[in-house]
């Protein structure tokens, strides 16, 4: 029983190796294998975990304050079930494009034991080496393609994550020696003892500021664009759906270790500048699933504004928002795969009459974008309310927040041109697809259609996720006038905006030259730094 999490880490891992040992076709097959087992024992855990809960497994004679360990509780066994569903999903949906090709496959298993390895580990150290791996191999299949784009789309990724892990390598050395122990709960035990000195806001800096890089926020989000930009759709779908969400579910336990954070508003205020700024370059791109990259900047914003306090319900509605964020979002970038793929180009002026070609894809996709936009009766609307109810009583961060979700709408009624009848432009651009029409069966794309029950489940259903992590959410009103009518308001504003700023000439320069920003990397790695240094003045 309490070896059962060892299991989920390495049966990828070993399927992986024998997958790639085997190099047959029919050996392939062993991802799906390998998956019902993970399943299995998911179920299993859910059965057993009133028994296992916070309960430590050390490997080997080691003692607790030296020894690797691996720890399940509430939060660790939501990330788990959901991680499983998207790989799901994820295999399911590349195994049109790759089931043949048992190196992608490899790759992709080893991610997963590693991702699940990230999860249940409970010391500091390991918790360095899995995301030290989950990087590397993030990397590889980033740069999947092998043509130059990707290449240094891949390697912009791996030098800029691992100089986030180098800061949270300096900061663990420093909670070593003061405390005496890498063990996570042993730490956080002799932190609580500590008086906040010098050394201690320092770790805590360290650790949070690496994790900021995981997590894409501003200042170090420019290599998630990159990475979408390049990666194919199923490797997006996860960057997106569950990568990124490592490094929120890493300032999670960071800020149990330190018991919170001593920064006071400054989570809010950067959590404020990553959202606007995600949404700024999204409203300005051409590219789908660039508007789709940089949302997922955007709503990470919105995350780290609910996440960054634990200690109220705002928590909450900041964790909703990261598991729903999960599905919708996943679902948004394989539709966009799906598009891509037969059109044959990702410009948004070039594609045309989705909604009269596709319209079971089409429909799936209104739920994705219905949810990201916050709307009534959709999943996103949930995390939303919640952060917005706690923000009531801060009228500044209040309309901040709803200038985000008015954004948020803009940016997606520029995307949704897609939908809209062909033009003898786009037809120009794609004249293959004149006359064509692609027949209901064909349609049924399984991975998507599972992710747009999901957001309409978890929207009715979302007691299902408070129950697996054992929280008392706040109560969440699906029909209340005030918050209905607050987004019609802004869903008119937005189209206004659309309809008279984006979809006309008003702006264009504007749009273009935000658009062809780039940043390079040692201007990242210095605004990291200045990251770093504003953290500390908020510390003082």
């Amino acid at each position: 029983m309490f070896t059962l999490p060892l299991f989920l880490v390495f049966i990828p891992i070993v399927t992986a190796i024998f997958i790639y040992i085997l190099e047959k076709k029919w050996g392939n097959y062993l991802v799906f294998v390998a998956q019902s087992f993970m399943s299995y024992i998911f179920l299993r855990l859910i059965l057993v975990f009133p028994q296992i809960n916070n309960q430590t497994i050390v490997l080997g004679d080691w003692t607790l304050a030296s020894g690797i360990a691996l720890k399940i509780d509430n939060l660790s066994l939501a990330f788990i079930g959901l991680s499983i569903f998207l790989w799901w999903l994820v295999l399911l949906y590349a195994w049109e494009f790759h089931g043949t090709d048992n190196k992608f496959l490899f790759f992709l298993l080893f991610l997963e034991g590693t991702f699940m390895g990230l999860l249940m580990v409970n010391d500091l150290f390991s918790f360095f080496i899995f995301i030290d791996i989950i990087t590397i191999l993030s990397s590889i299949l980033v740069v999947y393609k092998k043509d130059g784009w990707s290449l240094r789309s891949g390697l912009y990724y791996l030098l800029i994550n691992s100089m986030g892990m180098l800061t949270y390598l300096l900061g663990f050395m420093i909670i070593y020696m003061l405390t005496g122990t890498l063990n996570w709960d042993l730490a956080t035990t002799r932190l609580a003892a500590l008086p906040p000195t010098a050394a201690v806001t320092t770790a805590y800096v360290l650790m949070s500021a690496s994790v900021t890089v995981k997590a894409a926020f501003f200042p170090t989000f420019n290599w998630l664009s990159r990475a979408h930009g390049s990666a194919p759709a199923s490797i997006s779908t996860l960057l997106s759906g569950l990568l990124v969400k490592g490094g929120l579910y890493g300032f999670i336990r960071i800020q149990e270790l330190f018991g919170g954070s001593p920064l006071g508003d400054f989570y809010f205020y950067l959590g404020f500048v990553t959202a606007l700024t995600g949404i700024i370059f999204a409203i300005s791109q051409k590219d789908i699933k660039q508007i789709l990259a940089f949302h997922t900047i955007s709503q990470v914003g919105i995350m780290l504004i609910g996440i960054s306090n634990i200690q109220t319900d705002i928590y909450y509605g900041g964790l909703i928002h990261l598991f729903n964020h999960a599905i919708f979002k996943s679902l948004l970038f394989m539709g966009a795969g799906v598009i891509i793929n037969h059109y044959r180009t990702r410009r948004l002026t070039e594609i045309r009459g989705v909604l009269k070609r596709f319209p079971l894809l089409s429909v799936a996709m209104f739920v994705g974008i219905l949810s990201i936009t916050g709307t009534p009766f959709f999943s996103g609307y949930l995390g939303k309310y919640v952060i917005t109810h706690e923000l009531e009583a801060r009228p500044f961060f209040y309309y901040l927040f709803q200038l985000i979700n008015l954004g948020t709408m803009v940016s997606f009624m520029k995307f949704s041109q897609i939908f809209f009848p062909d033009t003898e432009k786009s037809l120009a651009f794609t004249p293959h697809m004149e006359g064509k029409h692609i027949p209901l069966k064909a349609q049924l794309n399984i991975p998507i259609f599972t992710l747009a029950f999901t957001c309409i489940f978890l929207t009715f259903g979302y007691s299902f996720l408070g129950d697996l992590l054992q929280a008392e959410f706040p109560v969440i009103h699906l029909v209340e006038s005030k918050k209905m009518l607050q987004w019609a308001v802004l869903a008119t504003l937005a189209f206004l905006i659309t309809r008279y700023l984006i979809f006309t000439d008003r702006i264009t320069p504007l749009m273009h030259r935000i658009r062809e920003t780039k940043i390079p990397f040692y201007n990242t790695a210095y605004m990291f730094i200045l990251l770093i240094a504003t953290m500390f003045l908020f510390a003082l």
